[in-house]
C-alpha cells in the first residue's frame, strides 16, 4: 500500500492500448488447465459473457487490467473498471484490509467522481486506519493525522453530494467525537441525522455523550431518556440508564 494517495474528484482516465490477443484453438481446454493465468483470463471473460461481474481478489484486478488497457476506451469500459474497483474495495474491507480498502475506493471515484457512497467508504477507511496508527505512539502520531484528515474530507464530499446520507453524516459526528476532539463541531450533524432518522438510536446515543461533553447535562438526559423509550435491545436500553443515572448523580453534586 502506497499511502500517499489523495482522493481527487475528476472524470475517467484515458490509458494506453493494450494489444488484443486472439486465442486459437491450439489454446483450448488443455492449454487452459496447463496455463493457470489464461484459465484466469477466461473464467474472466465467461463471467463478462452473462454480465456477471468477477469476485474475487484476483479476478477483480485481472479485469481492472484487461479494460483498464483497452485502445478504444468506451463509456462500458470506464463503468466496468469503476464497478471492480468498487467491489474490490468491498472484499477489501471484509477482510479488514482498511488501507488497501481505501487505495481501491480513490481508485474508484476516479471513475465516478460523484458516487457518496464511494467517498463514504473511502473515509470508513481512513479513519480505521487512523486509528491502527495509535498502536505506534508518538511515532505514529503524523501519520494518524493524516489519515483522519482524509477521513474528514471524505465524508465532507460525501455529504455534499448526498446531504441527507445517514451513515455519512453519523461516520464523521463519530470521527469528530471519538478522534478529533471535536463534540461541537459533531452536534449539527447529529441533529441533522436526528431530523431524517428520528429512531437512530445511535445517532441518539452518541448526542448523549456530545450534549455531556458540551456541559449541556439536562439535554444529555432527554437524549438517553429518548433511548430508554424506543429501543428494545436491552444492552442499548441499560447504557443509556447508566448514562442518565451518572449524569443525575453528578447534577446532584455540583
Amino acid at each position: 500500500m502506497n499511502g500517499t494517495t489523495t482522493i481527487a474528484r475528476r472524470g475517467p482516465v484515458r490509458r494506453g492500448a493494450l494489444l488484443l490477443i486472439v486465442l486459437a484453438g491450439a489454446l483450448g481446454a488443455a492449454g487452459c488447465k496447463e496455463n493457470p493465468d489464461l484459465r484466469r483470463l477466461m473464467n474472466l471473460d465467461d463471467r463478462a459473457s452473462v454480465g456477471a461481474p468477477p469476485q474475487s481478489v484476483e479476478e477483480l484486478k485481472a479485469g481492472i487490467e484487461k479494460y483498464s488497457k483497452e485502445a478504444d476506451r468506451t463509456v462500458a469500459a470506464d463503468e466496468k473498471v469503476g464497478l471492480y474497483y468498487k467491489i474490490l474495495a468491498s472484499r477489501y474491507t471484509e477482510k479488514k484490509m482498511y488501507g488497501e480498502a481505501y487505495e481501491a475506493y480513490v481508485k474508484a471515484i476516479e471513475y465516478a467522481p460523484t458516487s457518496p457512497a464511494l467517498y463514504y467508504g473511502a473515509g470508513l477507511s481512513a479513519g480505521f486506519v487512523a486509528k491502527s496508527k495509535q498502536a505506534l505512539g508518538e511515532a505514529g502520531a503524523a501519520e494518524r493525522r493524516s489519515w483522519l484528515s482524509r477521513a474528514e474530507a471524505a465524508y465532507k464530499v460525501a455529504i455534499e453530494y448526498s446531504p441527507r446520507y445517514g451513515q455519512a453524516l453519523y461516520g464523521l459526528a463519530v470521527l469528530y467525537e471519538f478522534e478529533l476532539e471535536r463534540p461541537a463541531d459533531a452536534l449539527p450533524l447529529l441533529r441533522r441525522l436526528l431530523e431524517i432518522e428520528t429512531k437512530n438510536v445511535d445517532a441518539l446515543l452518541l448526542l448523549g455523550r456530545v450534549h455531556y461533553r458540551l456541559g449541556r447535562f439536562e439535554d444529555a438526559i432527554n437524549a438517553y431518556e429518548t433511548v430508554v423509550g424506543i429501543t428494545k435491545i436491552a444492552e442499548k436500553r441499560k447504557a443509556a440508564e447508566e448514562n442518565i443515572a451518572r449524569v443525575k448523580a453528578e447534577l446532584g453534586a455540583r
